[in-house]
């Protein structure tokens, strides 16, 4: 899921299914009632629900009327979506018009461009970058939004050798190569990319190089790819002491005056969720987005 954040400019945008399992199993229809039911439906015939009129004029240039007209849905406007698999595609051209997976147009890449594979004046390995390629040629040629996945991850332990291996002075050049080359690359093609990971548990970044880095960092990046969004990520953070460590964290970035694009909140609800649980994340989602 990516929300805005208030008070700064910030695209609202909902990848709500990046975390949606495909997983063919039986289910049982559930009814859901109670007030918080009749009120999201309410919101949804406010909100997403209007009146449509259509006139049909065949090739002679007359109304016809009674003209049977059919409406498919074709996409919603926020995006619905899969992460890349490791083999394949998300979806063959078999099932591609079945009603579940007809709704997909997005897909994020996380899972093929760990920035130790991805970094540009490496080597690494050729095989990978032409599964990137691939991968992000297959969604174009389908309109599927994409999302790049993390850039850079704050926890020290996932540091790639050629950060871990260089001399301190010389990793903020490093990072920056690498965002940029990756960026010049793949920003014209690759709607979002996550700028940095982890930053609500890990402060490697900031507590090696100072609050100004990632500043910085993000203004080059944006100078590099003006179309591409760039988004801060933050793992597991949708309810409980995780969310108020997001939280925390943004006001942080804000006060550092870090130009913050979008937030990537990734989260999985395990067991029962009160609906005044999932209101409450709603609406500070809401509020952000202003």
């Amino acid at each position: 899921m990516i929300a805005g954040r208030s008070g700064i400019s910030m695209t609202a945008v909902a990848l709500l299914a990046m975390v949606l399992a495909l997983i063919a199993r039986p289910v049982e229809a559930q009814v859901l009632r109670g007030n918080w039911v009749d009120e999201a439906e309410k919101r949804i015939r406010d909100n997403r629900m209007v009146n449509v009129r259509f006139v049909v004029l065949p090739t002679d240039g007359k109304l016809a009327p009674n003209a049977a007209v059919k409406v498919a849905l074709k996409r919603h406007l926020f995006d619905v979506g899969v992460i890349w698999p490791q083999r394949g595609a998300p979806v063959d051209d078999a099932r591609s018009g079945r009603p579940v997976y007809r709704v997909l147009h997005a897909t994020s890449l996380e899972s093929l461009t760990a920035w130790a594979v991805t970094h540009p004046t490496l080597d690494g390995d050729a095989e990978q970058r032409k599964r990137i390629d691939d991968a992000i040629t297959w969604a174009r040629q389908r309109g599927w939004t994409v999302r790049w996945g993390p850039l850079l991850h704050a926890d020290p332990g996932r540091l790639p050798g050629w950060v871990s291996g260089a001399d301190k002075a010389a990793i903020p050049a490093l990072i920056d190569e690498h965002v940029t080359d990756t960026l010049k690359a793949h920003g014209g093609s690759v709607t979002q990319f996550d700028l940095l990971s982890g930053g609500a548990d890990h402060r490697f970044f900031d507590e090696q190089f100072g609050d100004a880095f990632l500043r910085r960092l993000m203004e080059s990046a944006k100078a590099t790819a003006p179309d591409a969004q760039l988004a801060l990520r933050y793992d597991d953070a949708l309810l409980g002491a995780r969310m108020s460590a997001m939280r925390q964290r943004v006001v942080a970035r804000e006060e550092q005056l870090v130009p913050i694009e979008a937030l990537a909140v990734d989260g999985s609800l395990r067991g029962f969720a009160t609906p005044n649980a999932i209101n409450e994340i709603t609406k500070w989602f809401a509020r952000a987005s202003r």
